[in-house]
């Protein structure tokens, strides 16, 4: 059997191993299956939210520099000065400067979208720990 073979046996081991774990979780979870359908469909509204916010900034930052592009190119164009070395020295800056600028742009949708996934994993910790409060003090209850 190939690497490709093993590889895909693998892959389907772990599918159908986290498909039985997320099914047994459901079924022993000690909370109710609307409160657990809550969390889940939050959760889930959360992610595509978070996803549909980074797919924005992506767009914009790539528009930016394609209109960065295209207005420096043509500009350049405009203004050609009759030494042609001279010219591709000027379209490599401006597509650099445009590269730079994208890149900037980039890293701070990265740092936006980072500071949003921490917010998100610690509203996630507080709903962790407000559950567990709630589960201990069932417990507690059920002991008296």
């Amino acid at each position: 059997m190939g690497i490709i073979g093993k590889t895909l046996r693998f892959v389907g081991g772990l599918a159908l191993g986290a498909g039985v774990g997320a099914a047994a979780a459901m079924l022993l979870a000690p909370q109710s299956g609307e409160m657990s359908t809550t969390q889940l469909q939050a959760r889930v509204d959360e992610i595509l939210t978070a996803g549909r916010r980074a797919s924005r900034a992506r767009e914009s930052e790539l528009y930016a520099a394609w209109e960065a592009e295209m207005g420096d190119a043509g500009d350049t164009k405009a203004k050609r000065p009759a030494n042609a070395d001279a010219d591709d020295d000027e379209v490599a800056r401006q597509r650099e400067k445009a590269r730079t600028a994208a890149q900037h742009s980039q890293d701070q949708a990265r740092e936006k979208a980072q500071k949003e996934l921490e917010q998100a994993q610690d509203e996630a910790q507080k709903h962790l720990d407000k559950a567990r409060a709630e589960l201990e003090k069932a417990e507690k209850a059920e002991k008296s």
